[in-house]
């Protein structure tokens, strides 16, 4: 069985292609690392960064979990509350409306995540926050401002201090075990030679 490809798909194919190398490349520091774990000098840096690693997968946990709670309260925020034409009960009016009103985009929740996760980084401001302009009251802006900030607040000043603390307790406590099994090395060589 042969397996062709049109001229056309071979850019595709060979961008495709290259992050399968890409992904092995990673996978094969990543295992230079666990290598590197049973040498003297590497050994404790190698630990220290694998632990550290668990220490930020909790932390992208907690992260998401206020991540979606701020994203469904931007996107009930962005709900229009009043319409501007008068319903006639088809379920695809108010679809229409939006459309119309919003130049066809309707906000999801990829589209709430994707601005504030990109906020944590200084790259959306508070307006942003606010995908239906059109729909929504102009005294609303503050209150995306109040819930940005308090986002703002709690992600990157309380969350990120936390990641900070986990890993400085993580490190604290692998430096102290990497002395103590130091300590007791010298100490029984030293029971030896005496």
């Amino acid at each position: 069985m042969t397996l062709a490809l049109d001229f056309g798909s071979w850019p595709v194919a060979i961008y495709i292609r290259n992050q399968f190398i890409g992904m092995s490349f990673l996978c094969c520091c990543i295992q230079i690392l666990d290598f590197l774990s049973f040498h003297h000098l590497f050994g404790p840096w190698a630990i220290i960064i694998i632990n550290l690693l668990v220490d930020t997968g909790k932390f992208i946990a907690v992260l998401f979990l206020f991540e979606l709670g701020f994203s469904m309260l931007v996107l009930s925020m962005n709900q229009p509350f009043y319409a501007e034409a008068n319903l006639t009960g088809d379920p695809k009016q108010l679809q229409k409306i939006i459309e119309s009103k919003n130049g066809g985009n309707i906000p999801t929740l990829m589209d709430a995540i994707e601005r504030l996760f990109f906020a944590l980084f200084g790259l959306h401001r508070a307006e942003d926050l606010r995908m239906n302009e059109t729909l929504t009251a102009d005294w609303t802006e503050n209150l995306f401002k109040a819930v940005f900030a308090g986002y703002l607040l709690m992600a990157a000043i309380v969350l990120i201090n936390l990641l900070i603390a986990m890993m400085s307790d993580t490190y604290q406590r692998i430096q102290v075990h990497i002395f103590h099994c130091l300590f007791w090395k010298m100490f029984g060589k030293s029971l030896k030679i005496g």
